[in-house]
């Protein structure tokens, strides 16, 4: 996780570089443990990368993904992430009705 937190802070100071060689190595630990929650937040950033290519498909497999990460290792937020990832593909492909019902109930989770 560590590595991961390491992305977001390059990236915030706008070392971009350093930020994303922080994500491939997030993104190579992650290979060693697929289904940890670790992993799952390291798809999290995959899902936005999609989503801002215009990879609505890949965004809406990932998020899905996410989400399943989530509910296997009991972690709420990684659940909501995914589902709110899932809502805005959904919202992005024209599906309103499903999209807004998962984008509003993401943040209900427990």
């Amino acid at each position: 996780m560590s590595a991961l937190y390491h992305f977001y802070d390059y990236i915030n100071r706008g070392e971009y570089v350093i930020g994303a060689g922080s994500l491939a190595r997030a993104e190579r630990l992650a290979e060693r443990i697929p289904d940890s929650a670790a992993a799952g937040y390291v798809r999290v950033v995959d899902c936005g990368v999609a989503y801002h290519a215009g990879d609505v498909e890949r965004c809406l497999e990932t998020a899905k993904r996410i989400s399943r990460i989530g509910e296997d290792n009991n972690d709420p937020t990684l659940v909501t992430w995914g589902l709110h990832w899932e809502g805005i593909a959904h919202l992005r492909q024209g599906r309103l009705d499903q999209g807004w019902a998962l984008v509003t109930e993401s943040p209900s989770q427990p």
